[in-house]
């Protein structure tokens, strides 16, 4: 199966132009990169560029992925068509990879290819809007570098073809260094995709044949034997015989018994010698045998950690029956070791990690008695609700700080808190108040509508709001007059029991935690998911975390005092246990940074993933 590696380059976005680079998986529409640059109204602030930046996005998502039954070469070029005609300063430049197979669409971009030895245009860059389409094969080597037309215009061809002779890594920062040192330099996005083999099949270790360990019961000890004989007195001086008398005689058969005995007791010291080195010997026989199969597991921890759990399995029911066969009477440091080693390996290849968490801040040296219940994040900012008191603080992770935001003035009968960047909101008892940490300004944008019913969760993505119901899920699509009025999510044709949901996530697909599972709707659709791999299932009500640039899923189980990290289609991860998780309330995660961070009533804890 072919693989890509994705290096993305940005330039400056404080001037005339806003560019983003997108990237996004589908099963059925394969991976979507896409270079969104939009030109800037005269008077239109950054925070509206960027809404109508994620509202394109939003579009773009809807249309590509939400239709599935034109092919992906069609629907590609229908959906930036669509795009580009509703948005007349939009530039939109997409690659798709599926099946082996690489589509290009661009308005104006260009793309170039670099293969083998040699390389050279696919699409020139243009100023004028003409929408191009390409499609070929994706074959191991190939590096292609699509750009807009403002990155083509401050990147020669020659430096492109300088900086494809290096790795992945180098290539970026080298052509990140052209962009953002012009001083001309401003809205240039451009993407290196790397066509690679789909990794090799891992080694298999050989593992020599074990050879069981038989520890046999051993041999008579001669006990009632050692009783007899110290029965008789013991003899130093010859014995004597007279022949004739029956004295005599008896003498002589005590005689012959007494040798007869000792005789015996040589034979069987012996033979327990003998039985006692042999059975140390097959013991230290096993362990190297053991200890070999043993650096093997630990070996492949890293890199098939099932198959290392299924090893471990095996050495720790080995090393039960060496114990249970009388092994434990010999004396093996190296089994010794071992034993002592095996439950963290086993821990590890599972996935399981103890952990401490780091205090990150005492919410109560910003305000005196704040606790808070709901976290979100927004442009790696903290913003934590206090639904008591009914203030909202902002928290830099980073550096440890933070201020108050909004009062209770503003927010009466806070509930909730979502984010996305360029704006923070919150459900109030007058309905969502939408603040800016930039401008530090907050109003009602959505007023309080009685037919939400019940709302549980609030969440954002591409600039959109969700609310999440015990019999519906609500969303008000962001525009450039705020927002629209509400619509119901879920598709007419489906029937999605939400009764017992408390939190949802959103990475363009919804994720819901209803119970102990956790439900997937895709365009208002449910979609089959499945966690597997999780030995311990989850508890009641886990706290579920997610945005649209994570690879995982997040789970806080409270119950268990842990967090989970699950793959979005369903594989175990990791876990990481501590006895301090079962007070938290909310969760967030910097995934790039390698951060998850989780709201303790005052306090804030961070844990390193």
């Amino acid at each position: 199966m072919t693989q890509i590696n994705v290096g993305k380059i940005v330039g400056k976005v404080d001037g005339k132009y806003w560019a983003q680079v997108h990237d996004f998986s589908h099963g059925l529409r394969g991976r979507l990169l896409a270079i969104i640059t939009l030109e800037k109204t005269e008077g239109e602030s950054e925070v509206a560029v960027v809404a109508r930046g994620r509202d394109v996005l939003s579009h773009l998502h809807e249309l590509y992925f939400g239709q599935t039954e034109a092919s992906v070469y069609d629907q590609l070029f229908t959906a930036v068509s669509m795009m580009v005609s509703q948005e007349p300063s939009l530039q939109l430049d997409c690659a798709v990879l599926l099946d082996e197979a690489l589509y290009l669409v661009s308005c104006g971009g260009g793309v170039w290819l670099r293969q083998e030895q040699k390389e050279g245009w696919l699409l020139k860059p243009e100023d004028i809007v003409e929408i191009r389409k390409l499609s070929g094969p994706a074959a191991a080597g190939q590096r292609l570098v699509l750009g807009n037309r403002l990155f083509w215009q401050h990147v020669p061809a020659g430096v492109v073809r300088a900086a494809l002779e290096s790795d992945l890594e180098q290539a970026v920062e080298t052509l990140g260094a052209v962009v953002h040192g012009s001083q001309k330099s401003q809205g240039e996005a451009g993407i290196i995709i790397e066509i690679a083999q789909a990794p090799s099949p891992k080694p298999q270790f050989v593992v020599r044949q074990e050879e069981e360990l038989v520890i046999e019961t051993p041999p008579p000890t001669g006990k009632s034997l050692d009783w007899l004989a110290a029965k008789f007195p013991k003899r130093t001086a010859p014995v004597f015989v007279q022949y004739g008398k029956s004295k005599t005689s008896k003498t002589l058969i005590i005689g012959i018994i007494f040798l007869l005995i000792f005789g015996v007791l040589g034979i069987v010291g012996r033979a327990r010698f003998q039985y006692l080195v042999s059975g140390r010997a097959k013991l230290d026989q096993r362990s190297e045998e053991l200890n070999y199969k043993f650096n093997e597991a630990k070996a492949l921890v890293p890199l098939n950690p099932v198959r290392s759990s299924q090893m471990l399995a095996e050495i720790k029911d080995t090393l039960a029956d060496i114990r249970a066969k009388g092994g434990v009477k010999y004396k093996n440091p190296s089994l010794d070791s071992l034993e002592l080693e095996l439950p963290t390996v086993i821990n590890k290849s599972k996935g399981i990690n103890e952990i401490a968490p780091t205090e990150i801040l005492d919410l109560t040296l910003i305000r005196d008695g704040f606790s808070g219940q709901k976290m979100a994040i927004q442009d790696d900012k903290l913003m934590v609700l206090d639904s008591i008191s009914n203030r909202v603080i902002v928290v830099d992770p980073v550096k440890k700080s933070g201020a108050v935001l909004v009062g209770s003035d503003v927010i009466g009968g806070a509930s909730l808190i979502a984010a996305y960047p360029g704006k923070t909101e919150i459900l109030s008892k007058n309905g969502i108040v939408e603040c800016s940490v930039l401008i530090t300004h907050c109003s009602v944008k959505i007023k309080f509508d009685e037919d939400w019913g019940e709302v549980v969760d609030m969440g954002m993505f591409a600039g959109n709001i969700y609310l999440l119901t015990k019999t519906n899920i609500w969303r008000y699509q962001s525009g450039e007059a705020g927002y629209g009025n509400k619509q119901n999510w879920i598709a007419k044709s489906e029937t999605v029991d939400l009764s017992g949901s408390t939190t949802l996530a959103i990475d363009g697909s919804l994720w819901i935690v209803n119970g102990q599972n956790i439900v997937k709707l895709t365009r208002g659709v449910k979609e089959a998911f499945e966690i597997s791999g999780l030995e311990k299932p989850l508890g009641i009500n886990p706290i579920i975390y997610t945005n649209e640039d994570a690879e995982n899923l997040y789970i806080l189980d409270r119950t268990n005092s842990r967090v989970v990290t699950i793959k979005k289609t369903g594989e175990y991860s990791a876990s990481y246990l501590s006895s301090s998780l079962a007070g938290t309330t909310s969760l967030v995660v910097n995934e790039k940074a390698g951060r998850v961070y989780l709201l303790a009533g005052s306090k804030i804890w961070q844990i390193e993933i």
